[in-house]
């Protein structure tokens, strides 16, 4: 692990007046540039392993900047773990704390299997219980152990209920956490703090900055409690670039957590990296993750047809029904076809059953085209032209499609999306 941290870290570039403290700090490569970060769990752990490995002796595997593996899945020591490493890929561990705050995880086995998994709900009325340095300790040894190239701070949600309380509680977790950073026999890396926003929190970025600005703190993981970029207003994704712009221009490069293809918009307006799981329709609903559910919930397994397909030219995922007679139309299909090494010298009829693979070769790829483009102008333009053309082949598949499936969706979102791009643009333009 030491000599993948050495060729994978470089100095951060700061403002000479912040030399003193930036000397200090070290980045990953992978947020030094854009990048797609896939979500490693029980579901994705397959794909990724024939991901990586070439699907014939002339073709190489797909190259990953580096991933996102949840804990719950770390815990049980999967042999994509091992590949990771022996591929030189930077791996993360998100934690998981977050789900400490709901009652759900203690139902389930597999975050009792976590060290640091508490007997109880954490609350705002014994949040202020939980022995920050002990708790913070823990977490960081298990992310070590797990091979990770930089840590994630554990964190508590930032609710606007009892905001004090858990302010609070997450300033003295991360001190603790920072604390621990090289301490003992955790040895010192790169650290992302965790920052998980609440509506107030997101519409104060400065205070969230200003408690991490004299931190030995190298970037921050950003994971709103609810956020969904397919249906929120142009308004709220405002809300949430701008949060995360904040960060960047503060010097702190930021992941963002579960933004689906929104993430593409952010890598063109400058955010370092994000990440998003394999092919789902993804949001953040932490509450929704935190509920407990009813015993028929627990013992119901969802139909085949509820499997998605990420269609690029859209720009979102859809049910493999919707997919398939897209893909089975001779009007429509030409737009949809795919030459990454997912898909070359395969049909489109089989793509359902390669889903995932697909989903994760055109995600880095659309990532991997923005990445080296030279200027902020011109990947902004990319984006753009792009998303008016997803806009223009999704009216053109609901005006296909409707007679025989009037429930498509609407696939307004690249609208609000370009719309997003146009107030950015308007923005920077007054500054």
């Amino acid at each position: 692990m030491s000599s993948l941290l050495s060729s994978d870290l470089a100095p951060i570039l700061s403002d000479p007046m912040d030399d003193a403290l930036n000397a200090l700090k070290t980045v990953p490569a992978f947020l030094q540039d854009a990048s797609y970060l896939p979500r490693v769990s029980r579901s994705a752990g397959r794909v990724l392993e024939e991901a990586l490995a070439p699907s014939t002796l002339f073709d190489q595997g797909i190259q990953l900047r580096g991933c996102i593996v949840e804990a719950t899945y770390a815990a049980a020591d999967p042999p994509i773990l091992r590949r990771l490493a022996d591929g030189s890929v930077p791996s993360l561990v998100e934690p998981q704390t977050l789900r400490f705050t709901g009652g759900a995880f203690l139902d389930t086995q597999t975050f009792s299997d976590l060290p640091y998994c508490p007997e109880a709900r954490i609350t705002a009325q014994n949040v202020e219980e939980v022995d920050a340095s002990a708790f913070s300790r823990e977490v960081l040894e298990f992310e070590q152990a797990k091979g990770c190239a930089a840590f994630i701070s554990p964190a508590w949600p930032l609710y606007d209920r009892d905001s004090e309380s858990w302010i609070s509680a997450n300033q003295r977790l991360l001190h603790a956490t920072c604390e621990a950073n090289g301490n003992g026999d955790i040895e010192a890396r790169p650290l992302l703090a965790q920052v998980a926003p609440g509506r107030g929190a997101t519409d104060d970025p400065d205070a969230l900055i200003e408690g991490l600005m004299d931190l030995p703190v190298d970037g921050v993981y950003v994971q709103p409690l609810v956020l969904n970029s397919m249906k929120d207003s142009v308004e709220k994704l405002l809300r949430y670039v701008r949060l995360l712009e904040s960060f960047e221009e503060a010097g702190l490069p930021v992941v963002a957590s579960r933004v689906g293809a929104f993430g593409v918009v952010l890598t063109a307006l400058g955010i370092s990296a994000f990440d998003s799981g394999l092919g789902i329709a993804e949001a953040s609903n932490l509450a929704s993750l935190n509920r407990k559910k009813t015993e028929s919930e627990r013992s119901k397994k969802g139909p085949k047809g509820s499997r998605r397909i990420y269609l690029s030219p859209l720009r979102m995922t859809l049910p493999v029904r919707q997919a398939e007679l897209i893909l089975n139309n001779p009007g429509l299909a030409g737009r949809f076809g795919c030459d990454l090494g997912c898909c070359r010298f395969q049909g489109l009829d089989e793509l359902p059953e390669r889903a995932r693979q697909h989903f994760l070769w055109t995600r880095s790829e659309e990532v991997r085209t923005i990445r080296e483009l030279e200027t902020r102008s011109m990947k902004l333009d990319l984006i753009h032209e792009e998303l008016r053309t997803a806009r223009e082949t999704g009216r053109l598949v609901r005006r296909t499609l409707i007679s025989s499936l009037p429930e498509l969706p609407s696939f307004a979102h690249t609208d609000r999306w370009i719309r997003v791009l146009g107030r950015e643009a308007e923005a920077r333009a007054v500054a």
